[in-house]
């Protein structure tokens, strides 16, 4: 296990574990994520996925959800900043995925780009979403606590 950044799977799969303790999945992702925190502490999380995370949030509901979000959630992770050098890269693996018609979609490249700049292991509930990266030869390692 190695310092992360979480993809917005991860966050969704955080924030419904408790609900479903009983299910293998929720209960390795409370397990993977209290290891991480008792060794790293909190875990990453890029500006683009709490983008992508508002973004997800019903209209009619998004006062509230952002509100649940931003005091309850956000406290327990780490803001990894996003600047030039992930902001270029991003944009490489961007259009290296749309040569390929690989397609995965602006935010998660550059959180992608974010984990290959700062050496951060990428936790996904969504392995062969970002495996077209690796594939494509970027040093990503990734990582799902939904496995035991």
């Amino acid at each position: 296990m190695a310092k992360v950044i979480l993809d917005t799977s991860t966050y969704v799969d955080l924030q419904r574990a408790p609900r479903h303790r009983n299910a293998a999945w929720a209960l390795n992702t409370m397990k993977n994520a209290a290891a991480h925190v008792a060794a790293y502490g909190k875990p990453g999380v890029s500006p683009l996925g709490i983008m992508g995370i508002e973004a997800g949030f019903e209209r009619d509901l998004r006062a509230r959800k952002r509100k649940e979000f931003v005091e309850g959630m956000l406290p327990m992770f780490e803001l990894i900043s996003y600047g030039i050098e992930e902001a270029c890269l991003g944009g490489e693996i961007y259009a290296d995925l749309e040569g390929n018609r690989q397609r995965i979609g602006v935010v998660d490249t550059g959180i992608a780009a974010t984990a290959v700049v700062r050496g951060l292991t990428l936790v996904t509930a969504n392995l062969g979403h970002f495996q077209r990266i690796v594939d494509l030869g970027y040093p990503l390692t990734l990582e799902t606590w939904r496995a035991g």
